[in-house]
């Protein structure tokens, strides 16, 4: 019982929490006017200039640690994948997308194998703060992930590396 009132809003079952089903993603979602909504990153978009790359912005935007519960990290080849798994918490960064212009950069970023869903985030500079928000989730075939945990450092060395030549 428990679960179903964590999948479900007071307003009579709007869905907070995605399920692992292929079921296709609300297109009206996110509600149309555009309002800002945090992003949770855990992966490479956790890179400030990486995101204001792909943001087109001039400087990095302000990001804060946060973290969600009942997720898990594998690998989908170097790239970390978030997917359901009750209780653990995955730790990353979280950043408030201001124009529809932001979110729309974002969901072309990212791959055909990951989907925008709804999340709760917790902030972990605010001690209880918790906020809904959306991040990418694995969206494809789990037998094409990997156990492992993806390390920004290991990743931005790589980038390096592969920029010098």
């Amino acid at each position: 019982m428990a679960c179903k009132f964590l999948l479900h809003d007071a307003s009579g079952g709007a869905k907070l929490h995605p399920t692992t089903s292929s079921e296709p993603a609300d297109p009206s979602w996110p509600p149309a006017p555009f309002r800002e909504v945090y992003f949770f990153f855990y992966g490479t978009l956790m890179d400030p200039p990486t995101l204001a790359r792909v943001l087109q912005l001039s400087e990095p935007p302000h990001m804060r640690p946060a973290r969600v519960i009942g997720y898990q990290i594998k690998l989908w080849g170097q790239y970390p994948a978030l997917v359901d798994d009750a209780f653990h918490p995955v730790d990353g960064l979280a950043c408030k997308i201001l124009s529809r212009e932001s979110w729309d950069r974002l969901v072309a970023y990212g791959s055909d194998k990951y989907k925008l869903g709804p999340i709760y985030i917790d902030f972990l500079d605010t001690g209880e703060e918790e906020v809904e928000g959306v991040a990418f989730e694995w969206n494809a075939n789990p037998k094409e992930l990997q156990d492992g945990s993806f390390s920004l450092e290991n990743w931005l060395q790589e980038q390096n590396v592969n920029r010098s030549y």
